[in-house]
Parts: structure tokens; sequence; C-alpha cells
């Protein structure tokens, strides 16, 4: 998890940058997840994307894992509905982009991996 983690990190930071946000990642615990690689960075990659998208300008997105709880934080709006943010084609703010799927796939993902 670590490796991926960091990889993916990485990889979206330059992003990050660009889109006038950091991101600061911080790994306090060893964590193994049994699981399909690709569905792994799919996880990681949807929550960061959300992360930047929904994030305000000039602000720190926070990826921690510790105690195998991997861990997203972002300073933007709040989210009003929280019940349905996993739905598909879910989006509060239309003025951003995207189909509303990103959370579903992340839904997805964990639910198949309990």
């Amino acid at each position: 998890m670590s490796k991926c983690l960091k990889e993916r990190v990485e990889y979206f930071s330059t992003i990050a940058t660009a889109q006038g946000r950091e991101i600061k990642l911080q790994i306090n615990s060893k964590c193994i997840v049994k699981m399909d690689k690709k569905e792994l960075i799919r996880l990681i990659d949807n929550n960061l994307s959300n992360a930047i998208k929904y994030s305000k300008l000039h602000s720190l997105i926070e990826v921690t894992l510790e105690n195998n709880i991997l861990n997203f934080t972002s300073q933007g709006d709040k989210i009003v509905d929280k019940k349905a943010i996993f739905d598909k084609y879910k989006r509060e703010n239309s003025s951003i982009g995207g189909h509303g799927l990103g959370l579903s796939i992340v839904k997805d993902i964990t639910q198949n991996i309990i």
C-alpha cells in the first residue's frame, strides 16, 4: 500500500501544484492490502482527483495512512448530502467538471474487498 500510495501522490502532486494546491503524504504504519493493484490505483486516484477538484485554491490536501486507515483530507465546500455522495452521477456542484462517478467507483471497489 505504501509504495503504491507514494507513487500516486507523486504523480498527482504535479497536477495539484499546477492547479494551486499542495498534497502532503504521511505514512505512519505498514499496511498490506490484498486486492488487485489496478483497483488500488483507481481507488487512490479517484480520491486524489476529487480532493484536487473540490478543494479551495492554495489549500493543502493531506493523505495519511495510519493504523490501516487511509484518509484523504481537503479543504473545500461542505458536503450537503452526505448520504448520496457515493451514488452514481451525484454531483453537488455542477459547475465543476466530471460525471459524478468517482466516489461511486470508490464505493464499488471497497465493497468488493471487504
